[in-house]
């Protein structure tokens, strides 16, 4: 077990640097273009969501743990004590957040280099606000001590989101940025150090899970596993779009220029072409 904890938390403070490394381009760019706010808005709701989930509920709501406790009896106690979620991980999602926030800040202070295809994307905004609305549905029968309305326990809409937050929110969080290279055939929006920092931490889970898959020979007990560690399932799809996403940037579109226009020089030249009338 100690390995497997080493290399978890090796992975998220890898994963910290990595945002650190992008904020700390940014800065030194004075600019925003050709990063997608659409992954960085999905990793910052992840990680909100994975605090609401691991911490607030299974970690310190009773109402979560027995209700969990219930579900597996003989995996875990009567009340649910003993439900393993790492306290390090939700420090790292912390990290994380205040790391993504300012990066957040960033786009606003730079908003005038974005080109014309970033943005907040409709389809994002609706994903989003599901959540948003799954969160808040938990949250409304979290008063009631075993069921809530139709007979649904408070710990099968906490799934609904595990579902959300592990095999979409999680494993497609690097697709938007995919996106936006494609179409603006440029990627120097995201640091070098960003992606492969990205792509180790990634390659570590992997590992981690592919110990945990021989766990009979390593006497690693899978129950014991914190519920915060990543999946197989989520570190393979983001080893494959970190992976196409380094391809792009030295390979596909090495040394291309930025093309796309921003928007600053858009709504300029529109200005310029149909002046106001007075």
């Amino acid at each position: 077990m100690s390995l497997i904890y080493c290399i978890e938390y090796t992975s998220c403070i890898l994963k910290n640097y990595a945002i650190y490394s992008q904020y700390k381009y940014i800065k030194r760019r004075r600019s925003v273009y050709g990063l997608s706010i659409d992954m960085i808005f999905g990793m910052f709701f992840l990680e909100l969501l994975e605090i609401y989930l691991y911490a607030i509920n299974f970690k310190f709501s009773n109402l979560s743990k027995l209700q969990y406790s219930q579900r597996y009896p003989l995996l875990y106690d009567i009340n649910g004590n003993n439900i393993p979620v790492s306290f390090f991980l939700l420090f790292n999602n912390i990290i994380s957040v205040t790391l993504l926030f300012f990066i957040i800040k960033q786009f606003k202070s730079y908003y005038k280099t974005e080109n014309i295809h970033q943005g907040l994307s409709k389809g994002f905004i609706v994903y989003i606000f599901f959540i948003i609305f799954l969160g808040f549905a938990s949250f409304c029968i979290c008063g009631n001590k075993l069921t809530g309305r139709l007979n649904i326990n408070y710990v099968d809409h906490l799934d609904i989101l595990l579902i959300f937050q592990k095999y979409f929110l999680s494993s497609f969080k690097m697709v938007p940025q995919l996106s936006l290279n494609f179409m603006c055939q440029y990627t120097l929006g995201l640091s070098s150090k960003f992606e492969l920092l990205l792509e180790v931490s990634t390659l570590l889970h992997v590992i981690e899970n592919l110990i945990v898959l021989h766990s009979d020979k390593l006497k690693v007990v899978w129950f014991k596993i914190p519920l915060n560690f990543q999946s197989l399932y989520t570190s393979g799809w983001n080893l494959l779009f970190i992976s196409i996403l380094i391809l792009q940037s030295h390979y596909f579109y090495l040394n291309n220029k930025a093309t796309v226009p921003t928007k600053k020089e858009t709504k300029e030249k529109n200005e310029n072409e149909y002046p106001k009338l007075i």
